[in-house]
């Protein structure tokens, strides 16, 4: 509804949002158990199960700030922090306006990103829109559904406990995996949004850390069949 009473993005006052930011929660055992072993040793001091307490939701955890593109895909990705923590301590801490400032250096058209209430408006962020871009904002949820869905271990906070595995670094893979997901299957979001997600090998093929990709992968371009494996019969039904 906001697009139809805006102009193009080329033109001044377009609609120029391009994803939507917010902040996710992940759930985790509560920090507890003996520092070092025996019955009458000391018990984790209480400062750092507080540290990760949250009393809105009740629970302790991590949270993740993600901001996320029209194709479902993420675009940035950072944490973990306390569960303590507000949405614009994140947004500071990851310093993400000044990664999409230099994003877009020298661009003519320069995009923003949407936020519910909790951002502000400036050159880079946008808020508001009306119930139309409320709805719309909704999407930036259903990733977050997807990561539990497709991972169930994220969803079960008994067996994530931070003294016995590294679980930030669990839930940033897995959310690195969704990606790759997504350009191989898609997603609610890039179907609800239109928005074609890149493929897989377009995808790892960009950036200063892309490598390219083994001639013998299944994804590569020159990747040949063994004619050992295929008979001739097969190959004729192929074609």
């Amino acid at each position: 509804n906001w697009r139809q009473y805006h102009p193009p993005a080329h033109e001044p006052g377009g609609f120029r949002f391009c994803g939507f930011i917010d902040n996710t929660m992940f759930a985790f055992s509560r920090p507890g158990g003996n520092t070092d072993g025996g019955s009458a040793a000391p018990r984790v001091p209480k400062e750092i199960q507080q540290a990760w307490w949250t009393g809105w939701k009740k629970f302790h955890g991590m949270k993740w700030q993600t901001v996320i593109l029209a194709n479902g895909m993420d675009l940035n990705v950072f944490g973990p922090l306390s569960a303590r923590k507000n949405d614009l301590t994140s947004l500071e801490k990851s310093n993400f306006e000044d990664q999409f400032t230099a994003l877009q250096a020298g661009n003519d058209i320069k995009y923003k990103i949407h936020g519910d209430s909790a951002y502000y408006d400036n050159d880079n962020l946008g808020t508001g829109g009306g119930r139309g871009m409320a709805s719309v904002r909704e999407t930036v949820e259903w990733t977050y559904k997807d990561d539990k869905g497709l991972w169930k271990y994220l969803d079960y906070k008994h067996v994530l406990k931070l003294r016995n595995q590294p679980v930030a670094k669990i839930m940033f893979v897995c959310m690195l995996l969704r990606n790759a997901y997504v350009t191989m299957n898609g997603s609610q979001v890039s179907e609800y949004l239109i928005s074609l997600p890149p493929s897989f090998e377009h995808w790892v093929s960009q950036g200063p850390s892309a490598r390219p990709l083994p001639n013998n992968s299944i994804f590569s371009n020159d990747f040949i069949y063994d004619s050992d494996d295929d008979s001739s019969e097969d190959e004729d039904e192929f074609d």
